[in-house]
């Protein structure tokens, strides 16, 4: 695990909201810390990006490897799905479900027994910039998020 996002992110447990901007850790750290702190079974992870890289989509599966996640789904935008073309079959073996959308938000929703949402700028590539980051277990916004992500998925092209 990355140890500045370790060092940063504290247990949402005890912190339910934190708030960062920084170019010391990558989003996919950020996500290893908070799987690892939500310990037991996370039943689905909602990923929402307007882009995903090839080494994204690499450390997901190795987190499919190694904690015991349910379900993953992935909403990406339509339009840039054009530049990642080569990307998405790859994506559909590691994902249970992506869907194709409008679509610029960069959220993670982890369904688990503390659910947890992650609002973001980077989007689910490697960013070495600074880039905002707030995590929270804060209830409305989780539905939130939640409601907004279920409306894509009916609305998005599966593929």
């Amino acid at each position: 695990m990355h140890s500045e996002a370790v060092k940063s992110i504290k247990p949402v447990s005890e912190h339910p909201v934190q708030a960062f901007y920084t170019d010391k850790f990558q989003l996919f750290d950020a996500m290893e810390v908070l799987l690892n702190q939500l310990s037991g079974k996370c039943n689905v992870i909602y990923i929402t990006s307007f882009s995903i890289s090839e080494e994204f989509i690499r450390k997901i599966w190795k987190f499919r490897q190694e904690m015991d996640i349910g379900k993953i789904v992935v909403i990406l935008d339509g339009k840039a799905a054009v530049k990642i073309s080569k990307l998405l079959h790859f994506a559909s073996n590691v994902f249970d479900e992506v869907y194709l959308t409008n679509n610029h938000g960069k959220v993670i929703l982890f369904d688990c027994a503390i659910p947890v949402a992650i609002c973001t700028s980077q989007n689910q590539t490697r960013g070495n910039r600074k880039e905002s980051t707030i995590i929270t277990t804060d209830a409305g916004c989780y539905q939130s998020f939640y409601d907004e992500i279920q409306e894509m998925i009916q609305t998005g092209i599966k593929l």
